[in-house]
């Protein structure tokens, strides 16, 4: 669990503006006390962007700090979950792209210099919620996960400011409105609304399953979605409630463990 903030358009003397982020990010202090990261934009003397990210370091804990940049420097990005193909998609990357270390967030704003935000979206594999600023287009874009396992809320200010962050406490008292970003949606500022990006099959009332169940089928599928989750550079345990479920979590995690 981490935390990101993010505020566009926010109107005022930078020093003021930077002091009332700071005080504000500190509300999701909890969600990531390991780290603090901010990168300000300044569009002119009055009107900033503040990119925000509190950190629990789980994946590369020495070198995978946020925001974390693209390879031209012009697109930025704060991600709050875990990519789980990360490595997978950097083979995917066709131009010249250069990481630091090997933390999964680091893919995001690498993948939007190349693909359009829907398919940026459709190729992660993982929970995740993630704010991405292109300088260049003056654009920002914010994506959930399929099944909304990373809370995301948007809010809007009465002067034109958007704001962004994991916990809703983080702005609610500086936001004329407040929503919560759609699971399997994304925000572009460009088309100014949201979008869903995941559009399973099972989504259309006219589709009937005809395929049979296949339980070795499931099971592979169970295992494997264990196994993509033991990705952590840190110590982790398992919650056990006792239950048959939890159990066999458990049992597959000391399989790849050991």
């Amino acid at each position: 669990m981490c935390g990101i903030f993010a505020v566009f358009n926010i109107k005022g003397d930078k020093v003021h503006c930077r002091n009332l982020i700071r005080k504000h990010l500190k509300r999701i202090l909890h969600r990531g006390p390991d780290a603090t990261g901010i990168a300000h934009i300044e569009l002119d003397e009055n009107t900033h962007h503040f990119i925000c990210h509190q950190r629990l370091s789980i994946v590369d804990p020495f070198l995978g700090e946020q925001p974390c940049f693209g390879s031209s420097q012009e697109v930025v990005a704060v991600v709050n979950g875990e990519i789980y193909n990360h490595m997978e998609l950097r083979n995917v990357l066709k131009g010249e792209h250069k990481f630091v270390g090997h933390g999964d967030s680091q893919i995001v704003p690498h993948l939007y210099e190349e693909f359009e935000i829907s398919e940026v979206a459709n190729m992660l594999s993982g929970k995740f919620g993630a704010v991405i600023y292109d300088h260049k287009k003056e654009r920002f874009c914010i994506i959930r996960d399929h099944l909304g396992i990373i809370p995301v809320y948007i809010g809007k200010g009465k002067n034109g400011e958007f704001y962004v962050a994991s916990e809703m406490k983080a702005f609610h008292d500086l936001a004329a409105t407040v929503e919560i970003l759609l699971p399997g949606h994304y925000y572009d500022s460009e088309k100014k609304k949201q979008v869903r990006w995941y559009n399973p099959l099972h989504y259309s009332f006219s589709t009937i399953p005809e395929t049979s169940v296949n339980l070795d089928k499931v099971r592979g599928l169970l295992i494997e979605a264990v196994h993509r989750r033991l990705m952590a550079d840190v110590p982790f345990g398992v919650l056990l409630s006792g239950g048959l479920d939890s159990s066999l979590i458990a049992s597959i995690t000391v399989r790849f463990y050991d």
